[in-house]
C-alpha cells in the first residue's frame, strides 16, 4: 500500500499521485531486475568458458576479485598477497638479473615492464638497465 499524504483530498490528485508513486517504484524494480539478469548471464558464461563450477555470484565475485582495483579489494576484505600487497619484493643486483633487466629493456624499451617482469619497482628497474650494479660483479 502505498501512504498518501493527508493533503491530498480529490479524487484526481490522490489518483495522480499514486500514479506518479507507482511509476517510480517500477522503474527502480526493472532497473534491479535489468543488473540482477546482467549478472545471472555473466555467471552462466563465466562458469561455461572456464569451465569451473562457480554455485553462485558471490563465487564468481571471488574469482574475479584478484583483478579488481586495489580500492575494491580491500573494500571488500580481499586478503592482499606479496604479489599485490603494495610493496615490491627486494631486488637482488646479480649478474644474471642485471642481464636480464637489460635484454627486457632492449626487446620492450619499458622500464614499467622490466620492473613488472622482475617483480622489483620503476626506479630500480631503471638503475639495473643504466648500468647503477654493474660494479657489483
Amino acid at each position: 500500500m502505498i501512504p498518501v499524504p493527508n493533503h491530498l483530498t480529490e479524487y484526481e490528485d490522490i489518483q495522480k499521485y499514486l500514479f506518479e508513486h507507482a511509476q517510480v517504484q517500477a522503474q527502480k524494480l526493472a532497473e534491479e531486475r535489468k543488473a540482477n539478469a546482467y549478472f545471472a548471464k555473466l555467471h552462466e558464461k563465466a562458469t561455461a568458458d572456464t569451465g569451473e563450477t562457480l554455485s553462485n555470484t558471490d563465487a564468481l565475485i571471488q574469482r574475479l576479485l584478484p583483478f579488481a582495483s586495489t580500492k575494491l579489494q580491500s573494500g571488500l576484505g580481499y586478503k592482499a598477497t606479496p604479489a599485490n600487497s603494495g610493496r615490491a619484493e627486494r631486488f637482488k643486483a646479480t649478474k644474471e638479473t642485471v642481464a636480464k633487466a637489460k635484454e627486457l629493456y632492449q626487446q620492450t624499451g619499458s622500464y614499467g615492464k622490466v620492473a613488472k617482469a622482475l617483480g622489483t619497482t620503476y626506479p630500480t628497474a631503471r638503475a639495473a638497465v643504466e648500468g647503477k650494479y654493474d660494479h657489483k660483479f
